[in-house]
């Protein structure tokens, strides 16, 4: 299997239509991601475990759970905050890449909670591994 060039943890949060740094978040809808590197919304969560894309609000880009390789399930998803605040956290959830290895992965973003069940995350487990392109 090819993966993608960027793969870490997201887990999920709750906010409220219409918040978030661009104006634009729902824990309701199923197509939304939060990134830990926003152009104009300083500071570069992920400064310390880099690189990866930068992204402005309102940019799109495909995001894969890959915690059942046999079958990612995935979406575009668009930019609607700014975050993780614990981007570079090492994560080690229960599903990992394919391998249940327990491999610690770093935390690159934040899915409001519809999105995160909608690419099938477990809300009690909390964590998921993506993956994804620019």
């Amino acid at each position: 299997m090819v993966y993608p060039p960027y793969v870490g943890t997201a887990s999920y949060y709750t906010c409220s239509a219409g918040s978030g740094a661009c104006g634009t978040c729902n824990s309701n809808s199923t197509n939304q991601v939060c990134c830990p590197d926003l152009n104009s919304h300083p500071p570069n969560y992920a400064a310390a475990c880099g690189p990866i894309p930068v992204h402005s609000c309102g940019d799109t880009f495909y995001v894969a759970n890959y915690c059942d390789c046999t079958d990612p399930i995935g979406a575009f998803l668009t930019v609607v905050d700014h975050g993780p605040g614990v981007a570079c956290t090492v994560d080690i959830p229960q599903c990992d890449l394919c391998t249940c290895t327990g491999t610690g992965y770093y935390r690159y973003m934040d899915l409001p909670q519809g999105t995160f069940v909608e690419l099938d995350g477990d809300l009690d487990e909390g964590l998921i591994i993506v993956g994804w392109s620019n």
